[in-house]
């Protein structure tokens, strides 16, 4: 085998990894919509990560925001979680009332009451990239 064989290989185990976290996100998101509950929650804390892009300097993108939440279900209990990331940050100040959606017999499955899509789109497309990408490579170079 060609060494771009060996590369086509983990390119396609890590198609699969990817596919699998999106669809255990996208089980995740679906169970939240049979039956959600809304409830509004305050950020307590939020985690910036920076983006790791070294050649996109002078660039002004943002990275990713993650807020951590505490609401109250309608049983009365607290509940701290870290939401999904988001790139903006007037959404993520500290203090801030933010809509909820949680599954009902479920109340750490929660996301934001708008219920974002695209981190499972991209990652959706990332794992397709990976397996064409990785198939192209293992099957159509020649391993002589």
């Amino acid at each position: 085998m060609k060494p771009l064989n060996y590369v086509g290989v983990v390119l396609l185990g890590l198609g699969g990894v990817l596919s699998l976290w999106t669809m255990r996100e996208l089980l995740r998101r679906r169970a939240l919509l049979r039956d959600p509950v809304k409830v509004q929650g305050i950020i307590i804390r939020v985690r910036h990560v920076r983006p790791t892009d070294t050649d996109s300097v002078g660039t002004s993108r943002p990275g990713q925001y993650f807020a951590t939440v505490r609401y109250q279900t309608k049983d009365r209990q607290t509940i701290e979680r870290e939401l999904p990331a988001t790139s903006d940050s007037s959404e993520c100040r500290m203090g801030a009332a933010v809509q909820l959606v949680y599954q009902r017999g479920n109340s750490r499955n929660v996301v934001y009451g708008d219920m974002r899509w695209g981190d499972l789109r991209k990652s959706a497309i990332g794992s397709l990239v990976f397996f064409v990408i990785g198939a192209l490579l293992c099957f159509c170079v020649d391993a002589k």
